[in-house]
């Protein structure tokens, strides 16, 4: 799903679809993505959470917990290990995960 960084039309899209995996960026306009985090995290308790940043000290990482969010991950990590966490999130909350 991508939203093209509009957060009501995300969370619409979201509902629709009920993703395994949803990815944001702490940056979005309109609203950050702690807060869209948390409001997820009501429609999709089980649903891992990654949140993207460019800096994340240990209280930003406590908060983004506070808000739901599974795993914050900087944006200098390469692609691979983006899709890896990812992997390893949901096979934590749905067990196997199987690729196509």
């Amino acid at each position: 799903m991508r939203s093209g960084g509009k957060r009501q039309k995300g969370i619409e899209a979201a509902k629709k679809i009920k993703p395994d995996v949803i990815i944001l960026d702490f940056s979005m306009p309109g609203m950050n993505g702690l807060a869209t985090a948390s409001e997820l995290r009501k429609l999709f308790p089980k649903t891992p959470i990654i949140l993207f940043t460019l800096y994340a000290d240990s209280l930003f990482r406590t908060d983004a917990s506070k808000a739901g969010v599974s795993l914050v991950l900087l944006k200098t990590v390469p692609l691979s290990t983006l899709i890896d966490k990812a992997h390893e999130l949901m096979e934590n909350c749905f067990g196997s995960v199987v690729v196509n």
